[in-house]
């Protein structure tokens, strides 16, 4: 009996906001080797990005106030069950704590676009 080695896990990274500047940072992090999830409000922008290859797999993210955490689709998505990395394009609190969510233990949060309000992140959503 052979035994095939095991499959490396391929980091996932969520992008939120696959408007122009979310396909680019998709196709930069696909490059790298990211399984790429794509989050964004706008159903035709997710239609775009599926169809265009720019990410692997898309949600519709609610607007604020709604179910913003998509774990029956991280479960499926993401071996762990949380990104290694979350890709900001739109930045305001709502997309700030979402990302926190989405990200796991030691993951990275990258922001590409600046906010135009003044964002705080709890401590405690980092580290609770």
């Amino acid at each position: 009996v052979e035994r095939l080695p095991e499959q490396p896990h391929r980091p996932a990274a969520a992008v939120l906001g696959m408007g122009f500047i979310g396909m680019l940072a998709g196709q930069a992090l696909q490059l790298k080797g990211y399984r790429v999830l794509g989050g964004d409000l706008r159903a035709d922008r997710l239609f775009l990005a599926e169809m265009a290859g720019y990410a692997d797999a898309v949600w519709q993210v609610p607007a604020p106030g709604g179910e913003a955490l998509p774990e029956a689709f991280l479960r499926d998505e993401c071996p762990v069950g949380r990104v290694d990395v979350a890709c900001l394009t739109a930045v305001n609190a709502a997309t700030l704590d979402l990302a926190a969510r989405l990200v796991r233990d030691g993951g990275t949060i990258l922001l590409l676009a600046g906010g135009s309000e003044d964002l705080a992140l709890p401590a405690n959503l980092l580290y609770y």
